[in-house]
């Protein structure tokens, strides 16, 4: 019986009007009962006005939210013209007529305002619904692979957003009650806006009429986070940025679009007729920029993410290049030439230290033929800004953009200066905290960020371990090809710059002279005074012989106490003179450890195709040639 009596009153009490339900009513009733108990006890006729302001006073409670229809409210309206009625103070006539008028404020009015509400509410829910289909078909176009250009990320406006304000543009128009609707980019250069996107009623819309944000009252949007409404005399004609001639408005909204904190875009509508744009076109208007502002946000993370992937693919097609590269100029070529394409910059330039155990360094890349003065320049960490660089292990300037305080890249006698506030990065490459060169980028068309520059770091690690793999192989191929002893170069040196000055003779029908040294009774100088001498002499005799050739020559250490030189475009003449100068040179030699003796050497010279039109025959007369020399006295040239 108690759970049937509970049930009972807790329906009972559902159906009766809660508490804030008639807080919100009550002062209605008051009011409504107050004026039916003067009228009845006065027994006197209300006029008009009064029965007008409480009509105006139902109709406000009503658009206000009031539930000024509710069933106590009519009940008390019907009642109290019945009893007027009854009492004779006014007719029945009357009193319907009233009684209706006082229902139709309590009802119908501020139903009208919740439709014109609801409609506006649906409209926003297709908003919403044209977003979600948009996100969807960018979502399965991208599965598709199809993406946006990333080349047109640093100026240019991106499409996919462009596509999604096209299709959202007219909904929101009609959804606003515009008269036109115009989408623009900001350029933030000449501060204004670029129509994009636009739909109008009016034939009058400027399509292609940029709006400056200089001045006016637009100039808040570079700012302001939330839509601004502006609000106009709807009978008199206005000037408007965006229309040919004045024109009749009641309001613009204008809403902002921002970026990462700066203003990217911007949306504004305009309305014609009396009725501007109020509280809900303002909701509807924030949420449809926070739309476009997640649309470009995502689209500009993904145009990263793919520039990005380019990067990574550009990366790795460098280190292949870095991987294959051999020599200095293989290395020099692939770091000026990528460094380049991870940024914006125009000019690269590429230092290396001249040796491993000096701070001097050369420059030995460019970019650019205006450049090309200062390669070969060498110039000293002291008083640069790759001391600067070199000391902190960073890249400089941290803001990527170049201060007059600070000192030149490579000093102030390289004939390269940057200008103030021109935007550069300057990267050392280093090796164990040690740096082995330096890369400088500069001439840059828009300002930098790091973002723009996080594959270029990764590039500069690349680029210091091939200088430095070009470094060992080069190391190899000095040990391969020099005579460790001597420091001149070996016979496998030799035989390689043999076939290649031989086979340029038969090309171009030049001769070619080949002249073979000895030195003379080197066998005793070993048994006399040791093998230490015995080094010792061959080092004098080697550096006098590659000090007296020309540098169009070549001389090398054929074996034992033997050398040879290699005469391109010499007759047999002009390597008998070259043998005499050679010759009286080593003559002269001062060996402190053999006082009382002269080294001399004997020398057999052999010339192409005068003598031989074979390289190995050639050799082997300037061989005979020298052992002819040894039997006729030593210390002489003989020729073949």
């Amino acid at each position: 019986m108690g759970s049937q009596f509970r049930a009972r009153w807790n329906k009972l009490v559902r159906r009766l009007p809660s508490l804030s339900t008639f807080a919100l009513y009550a002062p209605l009733l008051v009011v409504l009962l107050a004026f039916y108990s003067t009228g009845l006890i006065r027994e006197t006729v209300f006029p008009p006005y009064i029965y007008l302001s409480l009509a105006l006073l139902l109709m406000t409670g009503g658009v206000l939210g009031l539930r000024s229809g509710s069933l106590p409210v009519l009940l008390t309206l019907v009642l109290g013209e019945l009893s007027l009625a009854i009492t004779g103070q006014v007719t029945w006539l009357e009193a319907t007529a009233c009684t209706t008028v006082l229902v139709l404020s309590a009802t119908a009015i501020p139903l009208i305002a919740r439709s014109r509400m609801l409609a506006l509410s649906a409209a926003q829910s297709r908003l919403t619904r044209q977003q979600l289909e948009t996100r969807l078909n960018l979502g399965e176009r991208l599965s598709k692979g199809a993406t946006p250009n990333p080349a047109a990320m640093g100026s240019q406006p991106v499409t996919t957003t462009e596509n999604l304000v096209r299709n959202l543009l007219l909904p929101a128009k009609k959804a606003l009650g515009a008269r036109s609707a115009t989408f623009y980019w900001y350029n933030d250069e000449d501060e204004a806006l670029v129509p994009v996107e636009s739909t109008s009623d009016c034939p009058e819309l400027l399509n292609n009429s940029s709006i400056s944000l200089k001045q006016g009252k637009l100039t808040g949007l570079k700012t302001r986070q939330e839509p601004t409404a502006f609000r106009f005399s709807a009978h008199e004609e206005h000037y408007l940025p965006m229309y040919k001639q004045r024109m009749q408005v009641a309001g613009v909204m204008a809403i902002p679009v921002h970026l990462k904190g700066r203003l990217a875009a911007a949306m504004i509508f305009d309305r014609a007729g009396s009725d501007p744009f109020f509280l809900p076109e303002n909701v509807m208007a924030k949420r449809l920029g926070e739309m476009v502002e997640e649309s470009l946000a995502t689209e500009r993370r993904l145009q990263s993410s793919i520039l990005l992937s380019q990067q990574l693919r550009m990366m790795d097609e460098a280190a292949r290049q870095f991987a294959n590269a051999r020599t200095f100029d293989q290395v020099y070529d692939t770091a000026v030439r990528y460094a380049v394409s991870f940024t914006p910059f125009r000019r690269a330039v590429l230092a290396h230290r001249v040796t491993s155990a000096s701070d001097e360094f050369e420059v030995v890349g460019v970019n650019r033929k205006e450049l090309s003065g200062i390669l070969g320049k060498k110039y000293a960490l002291t008083g640069s800004l790759c001391q600067l660089a070199a000391s902190a292990n960073t890249h400089l300037p941290a803001n990527f953009m170049y201060d007059i305080r600070m000192p030149q890249p490579f000093g102030t006698e390289m004939g390269l200066e940057l200008e103030a506030d021109e935007p550069c990065v300057l990267l050392p490459l280093t090796i164990q905290d040690k740096p082995v060169g330096f890369l400088l980028l500069a001439d840059s068309p828009k300002p930098i960020v790091h973002d723009d520059l996080v594959s270029l770091f990764l590039f500069a690690e690349y680029c210091a371990v091939s200088l430095v793999n070009a470094e060992a192989n080069k190391e190899l191929e000095r040990m391969a090809t020099q005579d460790p002893l001597t420091g001149i170069h070996n016979h496998r040196a030799f035989r390689q710059r043999m076939d290649e000055a031989f086979q340029r003779a038969e090309r171009s029908k030049k001769e070619l002279s080949v002249l073979f040294l000895d030195i003379d009774h080197f066998k005793s100088v070993n048994d006399t005074y040791g093998h230490g001498v015995g080094d010792a002499v061959l080092k004098k005799v080697a550096r006098t012989i590659e000090g007296a050739v020309r540098k169009v020559d070549f001389a090398a250490r054929y074996g034992g106490e033997e050398f040879v030189v290699i005469m391109e475009e010499t007759p047999g003449t002009g390597a008998l003179v070259m043998g005499e100068r050679l010759r009286q040179a080593v003559s002269r030699l001062d060996i402190a450890d053999i006082d009382s003796r002269t080294i001399t050497v004997s020398i057999g010279i052999a010339t192409y195709p005068v003598d031989s039109e074979n390289a190995e025959e050639l050799l082997q007369l300037a061989d005979a040639a020298l052992y002819r020399a040894k039997n006729t006295g030593r210390n002489c040239c003989q020729a073949a």
